[in-house]
C-alpha cells in the first residue's frame, strides 16, 4: 500500500475525549456563572458607593472629598494592577489568584464594617478590596477567553459582565 496512513484512535479513547469536552465546555459555564455572582456582588458594592457615602460623611463628620476617596480608591487600585495580575496568574495558576483576590475583598470588606473612622478604610476597603477586586476580576475574564476560545467569546463575556450592571441600583 502506499500514501499515509493516518492514526486512528480507538473507540474508547474517541468517547474519553468527547466526555473530556462535554466537561470543559460545561465548566467553563460555571465559570461565567461564578464571575456574574461575584461582579453581583463586588461590583454592587463598589458600583453604590454613592449609598454609602452620604452615611460615611454623617458618621464620621468629613469632606466630601475625603469620603469620596475611600470608594473611587477601589476601582482605579483594580484597574492599575490588571497587568500585574496577567503575570501573576501566568506564574501562580489562575485558582490561587483568584481565591486570593475572592478572600482579600472579603477580608477587606469585613474589617472596614468594624473601624470607628475614615482614614483606615483607605487601607481595608481601598487599598484591600481593590486589590481583591482587580485579582478576581482579571482572572474571571481570562479564564472565559481561555474556556471558550473560538465561539461564544464575546457571548460569555457579555453574560459574565451582565453581573455589574444588574446590581446597579
Amino acid at each position: 500500500m502506499s500514501g499515509s496512513i493516518e492514526y486512528q484512535p480507538p473507540v474508547s479513547s474517541r468517547a474519553h475525549q468527547s466526555l473530556r469536552q462535554w466537561i470543559r465546555n460545561r465548566w467553563g459555564c460555571v465559570v461565567v456563572v461564578a464571575t456574574v455572582l461575584f461582579n453581583f456582588v463586588l461590583n454592587g458594592l463598589l458600583f453604590n458607593y454613592n449609598l454609602l457615602f452620604v452615611a460615611f460623611q454623617e458618621e464620621f463628620e468629613s469632606s466630601a472629598t475625603l469620603t469620596g476617596w475611600v470608594g473611587a480608591l477601589p476601582l482605579g487600585i483594580s484597574l492599575m494592577i490588571a497587568p500585574f495580575v496577567k503575570l501573576a496568574s501566568e506564574r501562580f495558576g489562575y485558582r490561587l489568584v483568584a481565591i486570593s483576590g475572592v478572600v482579600s475583598t472579603s477580608t477587606g470588606v469585613f474589617m472596614t464594617s468594624f473601624l470607628s473612622s475614615l482614614i483606615p478604610m483607605f487601607a481595608t476597603f481601598g487599598v484591600m478590596a481593590g486589590i481583591g477586586a482587580g485579582l478576581f476580576t482579571v482572572c474571571a475574564f481570562d479564564l472565559i477567553v481561555l474556556y471558550f476560545p473560538e465561539r461564544n467569546t464575546m457571548r460569555a463575556v457579555a453574560i459574565a459582565s451582565t453581573g455589574s450592571t444588574t446590581a446597579v441600583e
